[in-house]
């Protein structure tokens, strides 16, 4: 028996799913046949490439090395089946991002990509920086963009952009524009939540006056922290990024502080691990971008 096609499709959807009963459903078969292709599959390679974690199945160290390859093969499969020019990219590309990136830079840039390569896919998948680097160890997306540090030892991060914290607040408030460091320990708080790059970046510029800070409110979600300082609910802050449409609305309003909140946005990718045409070239256009 030879590794085939299908036994490499439902690999590659279970490291993206964690879940054979999805991965079966992408790639149209039962479970009961998605499941017998992993065994056969692992029986062939005589590795273990998943391991259960609850519910969900973990990809292993033998899954990850494997599964650039079977990617490569997959892409390479679709180009054949396509008849396109060599130069031409199809499948889908699996990208995570962190939440700031993902919301107000990565749709712009995917429809970009899209107008030179019409045949590619994505798949993007939008969560805190802890989110990111976990989808690319778990196999779930081979390239990532967060704006938090990455020092895991599978993957390497590469500088990419320069983004501005700010510190807002709702236009109608009573706040004065210029803020010391008193005044903002005396303010009320909306934060993102513990994890993410925006919160690292603000408790590691308020130093060892963190603890002092009052955070009234801690949410997982840019537009809700945005919603809840227009209602005067407490200081904000936020990409610069994320905050033009409310200026421009005359939402809210930007403070000067003696805050450093300049942050470096990084792309990080699997160590050592050879990368499908699709994120190659999607890197190189987004190092252009710098």
């Amino acid at each position: 028996m030879k590794i085939t096609l299908r036994q490499l499709q439902i690999f590659v959807a279970i490291a993206r799913t964690g879940s054979v009963t999805a991965a079966a459903q992408q790639v149209a078969i039962s479970q009961p046949a998605a499941s017998q292709a992993l065994r056969e599959l692992e029986s062939l390679l005589d590795k273990t490439l998943f391991t259960r974690n609850g519910k969900r199945l973990q990809i292993t160290e033998q899954g990850r090395s494997l599964l650039p390859q079977a990617r490569a093969v997959l892409e390479q499969i679709d180009h054949i089946e396509s008849q396109l020019s060599p130069e031409e990219l199809t499948g889908t590309l699996h990208i995570s991002a962190s939440v700031t990136i993902g919301n107000y830079l990565m749709p712009a840039m995917i429809a970009e990509f899209r107008q030179r390569h019409p045949q590619l896919h994505f798949e993007l998948s939008i969560s805190n920086t802890p989110g990111v680097i976990r989808d690319l160890v778990n196999g779930k997306a081979e390239i990532g963009f967060i704006e938090g540090f990455c020092q895991h030892p599978d993957l390497e991060a590469e500088l990419w952009q320069q983004d501005e914290l700010v510190v807002f607040s709702a236009a109608h408030s009573a706040i004065a524009d210029t803020l010391d460091l008193d005044d903002l320990l005396k303010a009320e708080w909306v934060m993102r939540e513990t994890g993410s790059g925006t919160r690292i970046l603000l408790e590691q510029a308020l130093g060892a006056r963190v603890q002092d800070v009052k955070v009234s409110l801690s949410l997982t979600h840019i537009e809700a922290v945005k919603q809840a300082v227009i209602q005067n609910l407490g200081l904000g802050c936020l990409s610069q990024l994320s905050l033009q449409q409310e200026l421009r609305m005359g939402l809210i309003k930007h403070h000067q502080t003696p805050l450093q909140l300049t942050r470096t946005l990084l792309i990080i990718k699997p160590r050592n691990n050879a990368l499908t045409d699709s994120a190659t070239q999607f890197l190189a256009f987004a190092r252009e971008l710098r």
